[in-house]
């Protein structure tokens, strides 16, 4: 009896050791996806701060780390409350992006577009940036455009809007010239605008994020065709007269856009 219940006594043992021992990690792997939430009443458009809470002397305020080390500091009196939530996916609140994407368009012509920016990310969920692309539709052209995106929400999957403006620089390829009119003259720029809304997919444990979307894109521009003829002077018909002949063709495409892109 005795050895056996002093073999019984001994896996006993090792098993509650090897429970305290563990206890731990179980602790840690279910703190693991989690985070701090500190809820703000109103901080200059800045809604939510996530990160880790720092202990301060001062029990007047709320310091909270962010993943990418910085440290925020926040008056009580503006905090409406704090909590945790779920970590989803690994999002820093700052940083540079680069986004391309192809899109394609609907209206009284079909093409599609090119596009790439570069631009810079803050508040988590807030995008500015500069872009440029390749615009086929009737007549192919090259916007330059500042980009503007806002998330709707901090989690893996999330609705965004988009803005896109600037300036439509018409190059047109000589399918697309108009001959009969002469020689292509000036090529004058015009107005570019993109604006929609969209589902944003992140990658887990990165920024990175797929987007697909719908929106209104409209581009103007205007097209100068010179052609030269020559006349007999009237009062010397021995003298000929070169004449130019100008004529000016603007453009105006209203389009659905359809767009798909990948940032990094």
């Amino acid at each position: 009896m005795y050895p056996k219940t002093a073999y019984f006594c001994n896996w006993r043992n090792k098993v509650i050791a090897m429970i305290l021992l563990l206890q731990p990690a179980f602790a840690l792997a279910q703190t693991k996806g989690m985070e701090d939430v500190v809820y703000l009443k109103s901080h200059f458009g800045l809604t939510e701060v996530h990160g880790t809470l720092i202990p301060l002397k001062d029990s007047n305020e709320v310091a909270v780390r962010t993943r990418d080390k910085s440290v925020w500091v926040f008056s009580r009196s503006d905090i409406e409350k704090i909590g945790r939530e779920k970590l989803i996916f690994q999002s820093k609140p700052k940083g540079w992006y680069n986004s391309t994407s192809v899109s394609a368009y609907f209206g009284g012509d079909k093409g599609y577009q090119i596009q790439s920016v570069v631009g810079y990310r803050f508040l988590y969920r807030y995008y500015a940036g500069l872009g440029a692309a390749l615009d086929n539709y009737t007549i192919r052209s090259l916007p330059v455009f500042a980009d503007f995106q806002g998330n709707w929400f901090l989690t893996k999957t999330t609705p965004f809007n988009y803005l896109d403006a600037g300036i439509s620089n018409p190059w047109p390829p000589d399918n697309q010239i108009l001959k009969y009119n002469g020689n292509l003259g000036k090529k004058i720029p015009g107005v570019y605008l993109n604006i929609g809304i969209g589902q944003r997919l992140h990658c887990l444990h990165n920024d990175h994020s797929w987007q697909f979307s719908i929106g209104y894109s409209l581009e103007t521009m205007k097209l100068r065709y010179v052609q030269t003829y020559t006349s007999f002077d009237p009062a010397d018909p021995s003298q000929r007269i070169t004449n130019l002949y100008t004529q000016t063709y603007q453009y105006t495409f209203n389009r659905l856009v359809l767009k798909v892109g990948f940032t990094l």
